[in-house]
């Protein structure tokens, strides 16, 4: 059961006083690009895609676009419907729909397309090339295989956005580490040589620039962090910063209150840092 979930449905009612903040992070659609677009999911990762989708079809755009989601069945597919009647009724949006294990109740055509999972062939089937940009969400399996099949294919890593659902693992096959491109941005200027340590975990390594953040400094080293907005506004991977000095590269971030906590989602090393992770 869900805390937050379950906190509204048990106590939050008209009337309610609730602090909320805009969409805030990093994976958003490039609006600057007008070529065309592949919004491809697994699972719940369809989630920005719907919003992205809903964007495109809004603003009137022309560019082709491709949605393409991958599910277990009928019974875990959201907002199916909702895809299929704005590919129905803008021509430039084309929508596939691929179950890894389709239901007794589930008919080919009408809820799904294919049946097993999201493949290179099947992306040239529908006519979506490599010089397409592609957007990708889901859990990490599934952005591991589908990020290393586009690169194979001959995609511009420039061209592959992503965000996950889970932990943000290394997703090149030949474990160099992926720095999460943010559309649209230049990545924030760090200073190099200086050393991160790990406490709990026993590392130490140096700071050289090619991770966004502390967070992914940690993932690509091996060490286990909590997280989960990635943004700075959920508090979920605040650590006790022992020494040093960071700062933070996310203007929007909810800063702890604690002088020597950190958020190390959002921040990189100012000087040799050593954090209780």
């Amino acid at each position: 059961p869900g805390a937050s979930s379950n906190y509204f449905h048990d106590h939050v009612e008209a009337g309610s006083v609730l602090q909320v903040v805009a969409p805030n992070g990093d994976f958003f659609l490039n609006d600057d690009r007008d070529g065309p677009v592949v919004l491809m999911s697994g699972g719940v990762g369809l989630t920005p895609m719907i919003a992205m989708l809903n964007h495109l079809v809004d603003q009137g755009a022309s560019r082709p676009v491709w949605f393409v989601h991958g599910v277990q069945n009928g019974a875990e597919h959201a907002f199916g419907a909702h895809v299929r009647q704005l590919a129905e009724a803008h021509a430039a949006v084309s929508a596939h729909v691929v179950y890894a294990e389709p239901g007794s109740d589930d008919a080919r055509g009408r809820d799904y397309d294919d049946a097993g999972f999201i493949t290179i062939p099947m992306l040239e089937r529908l006519g979506a090339g490599a010089d397409a940009d592609y957007y990708l969400c889901g859990p990490p399996p599934f952005m591991k295989v589908m990020y290393n099949a586009l690169l194979d294919w001959g995609v511009d890593e420039a061209r592959i956005y992503y965000e996950f659902f889970g932990p943000a693992t290394v997703l090149k096959n030949d474990s160099a580490a992926v720095t999460k491109p943010a559309p649209g941005s230049a990545p924030a200027p760090a200073a190099t040589g200086l050393e991160v340590t790990f406490q709990r975990a026993g590392v130490t390594v140096r700071w050289d620039g090619k991770a966004d953040t502390l967070l992914e400094l940690a993932e690509a080293n091996g060490v286990e962090a909590d997280f989960s907005c990635r943004s700075g506004i959920c508090q979920t991977c605040v650590c006790t910063l022992v020494e040093g000095e960071v700062e933070y590269i996310n203007d929007d971030a909810f800063l702890p209150d604690e002088e020597d906590q950190v958020l190390i989602c959002s921040s990189i090393p100012r000087t040799n840092v050593i954090i209780d992770v």
